[in-house]
């Protein structure tokens, strides 16, 4: 499954309302990916789906749960396109 950076990172900064939720799980189906994200004292709840059309290669791949949105999010800037495979993110 691959994906450019932007949209990704756009997609998780507002679901996340520019970061401020820090833990978020990714359910993949055959529609795209359905993101739930909710801050740890559970004052603030985002969801959103990212449709398969944003994907170059969509493949579902289940659930990947996230602690630390922030440290995806610095990691996404400097990389131009994504490559899931088998629940690992290469890089």
């Amino acid at each position: 499954m691959k994906i450019k950076t932007t949209k990704l990172y756009n997609f998780i900064q507002k679901i996340t309302m520019n970061g401020s939720i820090n833990m978020i799980l990714l359910e993949s189906g055959e529609d795209g990916i359905f993101i739930k994200s909710k801050s740890l004292d559970n004052a603030g709840v985002g969801f959103g789906t990212l449709n398969s059309s944003a994907f170059d290669d969509y493949k579902s791949f289940g659930e990947i749960g996230l602690g630390d949105v922030g440290k995806l999010l610095r990691m996404l800037l400097p990389v131009k396109r994504l490559i899931f495979k088998s629940k690992e993110i290469i890089l």
